[in-house]
């Protein structure tokens, strides 16, 4: 327990002193990293069509189109997980050099993996909740219980953060490409409890249906889906 009251008490001060800081200065840390994640690739397929389109193929070239226009319109490192046809490990996918809230992690996928939705898209943040009551499960010193805690605050900080761009991608989507259903919900069980930093991962259209099929393969639809996410950065960095 002491070193649970050592830690809350450093933490305490660690606060009031960023406080101060924030007094002394109006200006506030923006993101400075955007990371793109295209599922899948290699011999990971992923998910099929009907008419043979591979979701690791639909991934990298959403992840592409956006690298291009954030690119030009960000002023932000834009990094993706990889460039080409080949599987990632999940150590690399995670960059940890580029830990912390100055960046933002964004997995790209098609459904039905997470959703069975058959037209719509989905948004998800971190559940961590779910996380969190794993931890306490496997607790079993007080070491554990205070890196416990620094993990909670941690895990809490990305989930709210999370939770915020979910929702800006959702109302620019909803702006560029009405009439589709749109979910935003947590997962618990994803690349997004790893990656120690915030994120979201998109589902952005069930690949096995054939009309969606379809609109995966209209480099216009893609268009837009990317400037949905492109314009929900811009207004989260503006708001963070």
């Amino acid at each position: 327990m002491k070193k649970i009251f050592c830690l809350l008490l450093s933490l305490a001060f660690l606060n009031v002193s960023l406080l101060d800081a924030s007094e002394i200065s109006s200006n506030h840390e923006n993101l400075r990293n955007i990371i793109i994640d295209p599922a899948h690739g290699g011999a990971d397929k992923g998910r099929v069509g009907k008419m043979g389109l591979l979701e690791k193929d639909v991934t990298l070239q959403v992840s592409l189109h956006f690298k291009k226009l954030a690119s030009e319109e960000l002023k932000m490192n834009i990094v993706m997980t990889r460039e080409g046809d080949y599987d990632v490990p999940l150590e690399k996918r995670m960059f940890p050099s580029m830990e912390g809230d100055s960046s933002f992690f964004i997995s790209i996928h098609t459904g039905p993996e997470y959703s069975e939705m058959l037209n719509g898209l989905g948004i998800y943040y971190l559940n961590s909740e779910t996380i969190r009551e794993e931890l306490t499960e496997n607790n079993e010193s007080e070491d554990l219980e205070a890196e416990k805690l620094l993990r909670d605050m941690a895990l809490s900080e990305y989930a709210n953060k999370g939770e915020r761009m979910a929702e800006l991608i959702e109302r620019n989507l909803i702006k560029i490409i009405p009439n589709h259903e749109i979910i935003v919900e947590t997962l618990s069980e994803s690349i997004l409890s790893d990656i120690n930093k915030p994120g979201v991962l998109i589902e952005i259209g069930n690949i096995t249906d054939p009309e969606v099929e379809k609109k995966l393969n209209d480099r216009g639809y893609i268009d837009k889906i990317c400037k949905a996410i492109l314009n929900a950065i811009k207004e989260y960095d503006e708001k963070e």
